[in-house]
């Protein structure tokens, strides 16, 4: 006898996996997932690098009364990581990029094979910029004081 499981049961990791990768074979959902991925680490790093800052001061946290090194560390860290993640996600969009303007076969018009490499470029300028104004506001990080 074999009991029926309630639609509301929780499935196995192994088919959402399954079903993930299946979902992630098409590339306008890779483009979108390196879209959302590198808008989402950006936004992270400017929740984290500038309250810590102020918080930081405020509180005395990492030594900021002395030379302020180690707020400066952690935010090195923080930028070096951030920039790491959003450069992968720019590379993975200027490869989608690559393979896919090639796969128009010289169609034109608004097909969705034209407007794939649109969106995986759109993507690669837009993590682009993010990676701009992060590595811009390294140079604050580096060459400002502490709490001054």
């Amino acid at each position: 006898m074999m009991v029926e499981q309630p639609e509301h049961a929780m499935e196995k990791p192994e088919s959402m996996m399954a079903k993930m990768r299946h979902k992630l074979q098409t590339p306008v959902a890779r483009i979108m997932l390196y879209m959302i991925g590198g808008t989402f680490v950006w936004s992270l790093y400017l929740m984290i690098v500038y309250p810590l800052a102020s918080l930081t001061c405020q509180w005395g946290w990492f030594g900021a009364s002395a030379a302020g090194s180690g707020l400066k560390i952690i935010q090195t860290i923080t930028t070096l990581l951030a920039l790491a993640l959003v450069a992968a996600f720019a590379f993975a969009a200027f490869n989608e990029w690559r393979r896919t303007r090639t796969d128009t076969n010289g169609e034109t018009g608004q097909t969705k094979a034209a407007v794939i490499p649109l969106l995986a470029f759109v993507t690669l300028l837009l993590n682009g910029l993010y990676l701009l104004i992060i590595v811009v506001s390294l140079l604050p990080i580096a060459m400002l004081p502490v709490c001054a």
